[in-house]
């Protein structure tokens, strides 16, 4: 032991040095909960400000990306809905307008058989009017020649 005072005494420290060193832990002791768990904590706080933070915004952007590939999907489908959806409607319409021009087809040829009758029915009447007329004509001129 004398050594170690020896080489105390050699580095400045006298026999105090063993009651510095209870002071020292004293105080030590009364600051540890006032200063240095103050700035632990204060230390812990920014380390949850910042690091953990990193995690939560790891976390939401996974969300987002997955909220991202829904709401693309979801788009997908609503599109592809639609162009079923027009397509079912363009055929109905389509079927519908064949319809009509079938219809109106159908209607134009009756109406141009019927007109067809009639004129075939008026130029029967006109021939049969022109060879009544032509006998007569063709009686004329026979007398006149005779």
């Amino acid at each position: 032991m004398s050594e170690v005072i020896n080489i105390f005494k050699s580095l400045g420290a006298d026999e105090t040095i063993f009651q510095q060193f209870v002071i020292f832990f004293i105080v030590f002791a009364i600051l540890k909960p006032l200063l240095f768990d103050k700035i632990l904590e204060v230390l812990k706080l920014r380390e949850d400000k910042t690091v953990n933070l990193q995690d939560l915004s790891g976390q939401k952007f996974t969300k987002a990306e997955n909220m991202a590939k829904e709401y693309s999907t979801k788009i997908s489908d609503a599109q592809n809905n639609i162009f079923e959806e027009i397509k079912t409607k363009k055929i109905k319409i389509t079927q519908t307008e064949n319809d009509k021009i079938h219809k109106f087809r159908n209607d134009l040829e009756k109406s141009m058989d019927e007109k067809r009758q009639e004129f075939k029915v008026l130029l029967d009447n006109k021939r049969k009017d022109v060879l009544s007329e032509s006998e007569g004509l063709s009686d004329e001129l026979v007398e006149k020649l005779v």
